[in-house]
């Protein structure tokens, strides 16, 4: 027979091998983070599109009408007045000083 230990340690072995598997099935269980692809922006078509032609074309547009002569035309321009001349400045008379007023007439 084995001695206890050896069962025992069989058992602890048996144990972990346990553990360790449900470990790896849990961890495998889990499902990793999804990453969302990056779609690049939608382009526009390269060449435009020609304009659908409408069902119903407009008749010719009707001429455009003449242009009205203007009946005033504009006024030749009134010259303005000459300007005025400028007055030069009038030298006055010297102001008579009261002493030199008064004269003696004897």
């Amino acid at each position: 027979m084995c001695p206890a230990g050896d069962v025992k340690s069989a058992i602890d072995l048996h144990d972990r091998s346990a553990l360790v598997e449900n470990f790896m099935s849990v961890a495998i269980a889990v499902p990793e983070p999804q990453v969302p692809e990056i779609q690049p922006p939608e382009q526009p078509p390269a060449i435009p599109m020609p304009p659908e032609p409408s069902p119903n074309p407009l008749p010719n547009p009707a001429p455009a009408p003449e242009p009205i002569p203007n009946p005033d035309p504009t006024p030749e321009p009134i010259p303005s007045p000459a300007p005025e001349p400028i007055p030069t400045p009038v030298q006055l008379p010297r102001p008579i000083r009261p002493e030199a007023a008064i004269v003696d007439r004897r």
